[in-house]
C-alpha cells in the first residue's frame, strides 16, 4: 500500500456550512458559485452533490478496504480480548505480512476512536485462567452463603479485608520543562531497588487499622534509620532481612494489631454457625 502523504488542503469547511450551502442552492437563494465563495466550499464539490454524484453524509476520503461493519466487529473483539488479558498489539491487528499496512492502521484508528494502544498490566496465566464468569460467579455465591451463615450482611464493621503491598523506595521523576526537540530527558535516580512492605486493613464501613511497615534490615537499627515520627499515625514498624513477609510477622500483625483493633466485643457479635 502506498505511503499516506499529507494533503496541503483538507476540507476547510464545516458540516454546518455545507448544509447551509446546499439548502441555499436548493431553495434558489444563492447560486453554486455564490455559495462556494460565501462558505469556502469548492464549487466542484457542491456540483457533485447537487447532481447526485456524491450522497449526503458521505465520509471524506477513499472507501475503506474492509467494510465498516467488519471493522466494528474487529473493534469489539479487540476490546474483549484486552479485558481477558489476551490483547492484540498493533502488528497483530494489522497483519503486517498480509494486505493491511500502516496506512490502513492510521485510517482504522481514526475511524474508531473508542480503541487505542495501551500498555497492559502484568497478569499471570494462573490468574487469567481463574478470572472467568464461572469462577467469579462461584466465588460470590460462596461469599453470600458464608455471609448469611455468619450473619454479616448488616454488619459492615465486622467485614475486614487485609492486603500487603510492596512500596519501592525509588521515586518516579516528575515531568520537567524541556525543549520539544529533545529526544530523551534523563531523570536522576539512585541505584537502589529496595522496597518496604506494608500491611493495610480496612472494613466495609470504612474503618481502617494502623498499618504494619516492614523495612529491610537485620536489627532494630534498620527501623531507627527512618523518620518514624512523621510516618502513618499509630503504625507499627518492624524489620526483615529483605523486607519480605514471614509467618512470624503475619502472626505479629494478627495478634498485636488486628485482634486489638477488632476486639472480643466485635468478635462476639458474629453469629455462631
Amino acid at each position: 500500500m502506498p505511503k499516506k502523504r499529507k494533503q496541503s488542503v483538507y476540507r476547510t469547511y464545516t458540516d454546518e456550512n455545507f448544509i447551509k450551502a446546499i439548502d441555499g442552492i436548493k431553495s434558489g437563494r444563492v447560486s453554486q458559485r455564490k455559495a462556494a465563495s460565501l462558505y469556502s466550499i469548492p464549487q466542484a464539490t457542491l456540483s457533485d452533490h447537487m447532481r447526485g454524484r456524491i450522497k449526503d453524509n458521505t465520509p471524506v476520503g477513499r472507501k475503506p478496504v474492509i467494510p465498516i461493519e467488519i471493522e466494528k466487529q474487529i473493534v469489539k473483539k479487540c476490546a474483549q480480548a484486552a479485558e481477558m488479558g489476551l490483547g492484540m498489539n498493533k502488528a497483530q491487528v494489522m497483519e503486517k505480512n498480509n494486505t493491511p499496512g500502516k496506512d490502513w492502521w492510521y485510517g482504522f484508528n481514526g475511524r474508531n476512536s473508542t480503541v487505542t494502544l495501551r500498555s497492559p498490566e502484568k497478569f499471570t496465566s494462573i490468574r487469567a485462567r481463574a478470572l472467568n464468569s464461572v469462577k467469579v460467579g462461584e466465588y460470590f455465591l460462596d461469599l453470600k452463603k458464608e455471609m448469611n451463615r455468619l450473619g454479616l450482611n448488616d454488619k459492615p464493621e465486622l467485614v475486614w479485608n487485609m492486603d500487603e503491598k510492596g512500596v519501592p523506595l525509588e521515586h518516579t521523576p516528575s515531568k520537567v520543562v524541556a525543549a520539544k526537540s529533545s529526544r530523551t530527558i534523563p531523570g536522576r535516580v539512585s541505584n537502589t531497588r529496595e522496597r518496604n512492605t506494608i500491611f493495610g486493613c480496612i472494613n466495609a464501613r470504612g474503618d481502617r487499622m494502623s498499618p504494619l511497615i516492614i523495612v529491610k534490615g537485620k536489627t532494630q537499627k534498620a527501623v531507627m534509620s527512618y523518620n518514624t515520627a512523621d510516618g502513618p499515625v499509630g503504625a507499627t514498624w518492624t524489620y526483615q532481612a529483605k523486607a519480605w513477609t514471614e509467618d512470624v510477622l503475619g502472626i505479629e500483625w494478627f495478634t498485636n494489631i488486628f485482634l486489638k483493633k477488632c476486639g472480643n466485643q466485635l468478635v462476639n457479635k458474629i453469629k455462631e454457625p
